[in-house]
């Protein structure tokens, strides 16, 4: 399902009304993007997320070319999917952020989208990545629909393909395998380093969260020469 956003005003601006989601039968709640002034956000993120940063963040939301994708960054299959995406996206049109970062958690807040990430509240483990493009927040399999719209070549037939079945058949999947997702392809215990040269679209990137690159093992050659073997002698 997809939530609207709201301008950037308080409580002050007016919602659009929300639209049924597709295959749910739920309705789509209107989402107020809360000013920088608001006690929520400066209470759950503090100053730590840099306002440019934020502010590129929100633009990113807000902007129907352009995405911003809010990630399980210790998830072994997200951080996958998001290399994915960033080796066929268009230069600057799709930014990444781990939920892990200060900067999504405020973002979270500003969008008042946290329950879409974080369907436990009693858990600090992300429940669905976001992606939020156009004013519209999507979870789940709308979410990848989304961003394969954005991708080059025949990926956004595919997010059309994909988008024509039942939401409530692909979500329910989605749920199984995200429930299941560190028990069968594992995880890891600190948010996983950034694609080398794709840095500048990782708005997080200057918190410090990310590991180090792992240095590349040099591969031995193994020697041609056969090896001698031991001659036995008969008796």
């Amino acid at each position: 399902a997809s939530w609207r956003l709201r301008s950037r005003g308080g409580r002050g601006s007016s919602t659009g009304r929300g639209t049924t989601a597709g295959g749910g039968g739920g309705v789509v709640k209107g989402v107020a993007a809360r000013g920088p002034g608001s006690a929520m956000g400066d209470e759950a993120a503090g100053e730590q997320a840099p306002p440019a940063r934020l502010d590129e963040a929100l633009a990113a939301a807000r902007d129907p070319g352009r995405a911003l994708v809010l990630y399980d960054g210790l998830c072994n299959v997200c951080n996958a999917a998001v290399q994915f995406a960033v080796r066929r996206v268009p230069p600057g049109r799709v930014h990444f952020a781990s939920l892990q970062s200060s900067l999504a958690q405020r973002v979270l807040d500003e969008l008042d989208a946290r329950e879409l990430a974080f369907a436990d509240r009693q858990s600090d483990v992300p429940s669905s990545s976001l992606v939020a493009c156009g004013g519209q927040v999507y979870h789940k399999t709308q979410g990848s629909v989304e961003l394969l719209k954005l991708m080059t070549g025949a990926y956004p037939t595919l997010g059309r393909i994909v988008d024509a079945i039942p939401r409530r058949f692909r979500d329910a999947c989605y749920d199984v395998f995200a429930r299941n997702r560190f028990r069968l392809f594992g995880g890891s215990e600190e948010v996983q380093a950034l694609p080398a040269g794709s840095e500048e679209l990782f708005l997080d990137r200057d918190e410090g969260i990310h590991a180090c690159p792992m240095p590349k093992r040099r591969k031995t050659k193994k020697s041609s020469k056969p090896k001698a073997r031991a001659s036995v002698k008969a008796d």
